[in-house]
């Protein structure tokens, strides 16, 4: 399987996927027109809640203890602050 495969057998994945595309094109839509700032936190969730979904389709179980999102953790402290990583490289990028 090469890396245009995964989950292309999988309704479900593939469902998922859509999912997101639609709210990132959405997202997108909201930031490019500065009608919403994303928050660390919010792609945080949203990232958490989209990889929760995938897993199963992937082959891959999450660990029962994280399958919840909680920010408090360090499980989420630390997709907190990759998310604010990502925010700050991609609103660099595109003022460039």
């Amino acid at each position: 399987m090469n890396g245009n495969d995964h989950g292309a057998h999988d309704p479900h994945a593939h469902d998922a996927i859509e999912q997101l595309r639609k709210r990132m094109t959405a997202l997108e839509k909201r930031v490019g027109t500065n009608q919403h700032k994303v928050e660390p936190l919010e792609l945080a969730i949203m990232f958490h809640h989209t990889y929760e979904q995938l897993a199963p389709s992937e082959g891959y179980s999450t660990r029962p203890d994280t399958r919840t999102f909680d920010p408090r953790t360090p499980n989420g402290k630390l997709m907190v602050a990759v998310c604010t990583a990502i925010l700050a490289q991609y609103n660099v990028e595109k003022k460039s």
